[in-house]
Protein backbone atom coordinates (compact mmCIF):
# COMPACT_ATOMS: atom_id res chain seq x y z
CA UNK A 1 0.00 0.00 0.00
CA UNK A 2 1.21 3.47 -0.89
CA UNK A 3 0.06 6.34 1.36
CA UNK A 4 0.31 10.13 1.21
CA UNK A 5 1.68 12.46 3.90
CA UNK A 6 -1.65 12.29 5.80
CA UNK A 7 -1.46 8.45 5.88
CA UNK A 8 -4.32 8.22 3.37
CA UNK A 9 -3.97 5.44 0.80
CA UNK A 10 -2.93 6.35 -2.74
CA UNK A 11 -2.71 2.85 -4.18
CA UNK A 12 -3.01 -0.72 -3.00
CA UNK A 13 -2.89 -4.31 -4.17
CA UNK A 14 -4.39 -7.22 -2.23
CA UNK A 15 -3.73 -10.82 -3.22
CA UNK A 16 -6.13 -13.58 -2.19
CA UNK A 17 -3.87 -16.62 -2.57
CA UNK A 18 -6.70 -19.09 -1.91
CA UNK A 19 -8.67 -17.85 -4.93
CA UNK A 20 -5.68 -16.59 -6.93
CA UNK A 21 -7.31 -13.16 -7.21
CA UNK A 22 -5.57 -9.80 -7.27
CA UNK A 23 -7.53 -6.72 -6.18
CA UNK A 24 -6.02 -3.32 -6.91
CA UNK A 25 -6.94 0.34 -6.73
CA UNK A 26 -5.37 3.76 -7.14
CA UNK A 27 -6.95 6.99 -5.95
CA UNK A 28 -9.04 8.43 -8.77
CA UNK A 29 -8.37 5.45 -11.05
CA UNK A 30 -11.00 2.91 -9.97
CA UNK A 31 -10.87 -0.54 -8.42
CA UNK A 32 -9.99 -3.73 -10.23
CA UNK A 33 -10.07 -7.50 -9.82
CA UNK A 34 -7.65 -9.32 -12.09
CA UNK A 35 -7.80 -6.42 -14.54
CA UNK A 36 -11.62 -6.15 -14.59
CA UNK A 37 -13.37 -3.08 -13.15
CA UNK A 38 -15.38 -3.82 -9.97
CA UNK A 39 -18.30 -1.99 -8.33
CA UNK A 40 -20.00 -2.18 -4.94
CA UNK A 41 -23.49 -3.64 -4.75
CA UNK A 42 -26.48 -1.34 -4.59
CA UNK A 43 -27.91 -0.77 -1.13
CA UNK A 44 -30.76 -3.01 0.03
CA UNK A 45 -32.66 -3.01 3.31
CA UNK A 46 -30.44 -4.38 6.07
CA UNK A 47 -32.85 -7.28 6.53
CA UNK A 48 -31.80 -8.43 3.03
CA UNK A 49 -28.11 -7.50 3.25
CA UNK A 50 -25.05 -9.71 3.53
CA UNK A 51 -22.60 -7.91 5.83
CA UNK A 52 -19.26 -8.85 7.31
CA UNK A 53 -18.53 -7.89 10.90
CA UNK A 54 -15.65 -8.96 13.11
CA UNK A 55 -16.29 -9.14 16.80
CA UNK A 56 -13.76 -11.72 17.91
CA UNK A 57 -10.30 -11.21 19.38
CA UNK A 58 -11.55 -9.11 22.29
CA UNK A 59 -13.73 -6.78 20.20
CA UNK A 60 -16.81 -7.57 22.33
CA UNK A 61 -14.99 -6.16 25.37
CA UNK A 62 -14.70 -2.74 23.70
CA UNK A 63 -17.07 -0.12 25.14
CA UNK A 64 -20.52 -0.36 23.57
CA UNK A 65 -19.56 -3.14 21.12
CA UNK A 66 -21.76 -5.86 22.65
CA UNK A 67 -24.90 -3.70 22.30
CA UNK A 68 -24.09 -2.92 18.65
CA UNK A 69 -23.54 -6.61 17.92
CA UNK A 70 -26.98 -7.34 19.38
CA UNK A 71 -28.53 -4.84 16.97
CA UNK A 72 -26.52 -6.34 14.09
CA UNK A 73 -27.87 -9.81 14.85
CA UNK A 74 -31.43 -8.46 15.09
CA UNK A 75 -31.39 -6.26 11.96
CA UNK A 76 -29.06 -7.69 9.30
CA UNK A 77 -30.18 -10.46 6.97
CA UNK A 78 -26.92 -12.46 7.11
CA UNK A 79 -23.58 -11.84 8.80
CA UNK A 80 -20.32 -13.43 7.64
CA UNK A 81 -17.16 -13.51 9.70
CA UNK A 82 -14.56 -15.02 7.37
CA UNK A 83 -11.51 -13.55 9.09
CA UNK A 84 -9.47 -11.17 6.93
CA UNK A 85 -10.82 -7.64 7.17
CA UNK A 86 -8.89 -6.52 4.11
CA UNK A 87 -10.26 -9.37 1.98
CA UNK A 88 -13.77 -8.78 3.27
CA UNK A 89 -13.45 -5.16 2.12
CA UNK A 90 -12.24 -6.43 -1.26
CA UNK A 91 -15.42 -8.51 -1.44
CA UNK A 92 -17.52 -5.41 -0.67
CA UNK A 93 -15.71 -3.58 -3.48
CA UNK A 94 -16.37 -6.50 -5.85
CA UNK A 95 -20.08 -6.67 -4.93
CA UNK A 96 -19.88 -10.00 -3.09
CA UNK A 97 -21.00 -8.43 0.19
CA UNK A 98 -23.29 -5.45 0.79
CA UNK A 99 -21.33 -4.02 3.68
CA UNK A 100 -18.60 -4.28 6.29
CA UNK A 101 -18.28 -2.98 9.82
CA UNK A 102 -15.72 -3.39 12.56
CA UNK A 103 -14.92 -1.68 15.84
CA UNK A 104 -11.35 -0.46 16.33
CA UNK A 105 -10.09 -1.64 12.92
CA UNK A 106 -6.33 -1.49 12.50
CA UNK A 107 -4.94 0.69 9.70
CA UNK A 108 -3.16 -2.23 8.01
CA UNK A 109 -6.51 -4.04 7.73
CA UNK A 110 -8.71 -1.02 7.01
CA UNK A 111 -6.85 1.38 4.71
CA UNK A 112 -6.23 -0.83 1.65
CA UNK A 113 -9.80 -2.15 1.61
CA UNK A 114 -11.27 1.30 2.26
CA UNK A 115 -9.50 2.61 -0.85
CA UNK A 116 -10.81 -0.33 -2.89
CA UNK A 117 -14.40 0.30 -1.71
CA UNK A 118 -14.21 4.03 -2.44
CA UNK A 119 -12.74 3.45 -5.89
CA UNK A 120 -15.47 0.87 -6.57
CA UNK A 121 -18.13 3.54 -6.01
CA UNK A 122 -18.86 2.97 -2.33
CA UNK A 123 -18.23 4.73 0.94
CA UNK A 124 -15.69 3.80 3.59
CA UNK A 125 -15.92 5.89 6.75
CA UNK A 126 -14.77 5.94 10.34
CA UNK A 127 -17.44 6.84 12.88
CA UNK A 128 -16.19 8.38 16.10
CA UNK A 129 -18.97 10.77 17.13
CA UNK A 130 -21.71 9.38 19.32
CA UNK A 131 -19.96 6.04 19.90
CA UNK A 132 -17.69 4.83 22.69
CA UNK A 133 -15.19 3.26 20.28
CA UNK A 134 -14.37 4.02 16.62
CA UNK A 135 -16.29 1.91 14.09
CA UNK A 136 -15.23 1.56 10.45
CA UNK A 137 -18.08 1.09 7.94
CA UNK A 138 -18.05 0.32 4.21
CA UNK A 139 -20.52 -0.35 1.41
CA UNK A 140 -22.87 1.58 -0.85
CA UNK A 141 -23.90 4.97 0.56
CA UNK A 142 -27.32 3.71 1.68
CA UNK A 143 -25.78 0.66 3.32
CA UNK A 144 -23.26 2.77 5.23
CA UNK A 145 -26.07 5.05 6.42
CA UNK A 146 -28.08 2.05 7.63
CA UNK A 147 -25.05 0.53 9.38
CA UNK A 148 -24.34 3.88 11.04
CA UNK A 149 -27.89 3.76 12.40
CA UNK A 150 -27.08 0.50 14.21
CA UNK A 151 -24.32 2.22 16.14
CA UNK A 152 -26.61 4.60 17.99
CA UNK A 153 -30.00 2.87 17.93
Amino acid sequence: MLVDAANEPLACAVLDPERDELFSAARGQGAWLDGRRIRVRDAVPLSQALVSCQWGFGKLALPGARAVVGRIVDEIGAVRIPGSGTLELCWVAAGRLHGWMQPDAKDWDWLPGALLVREAGGQAVDVTEGVAVRWSLAGAAGTVDALRGLLSA
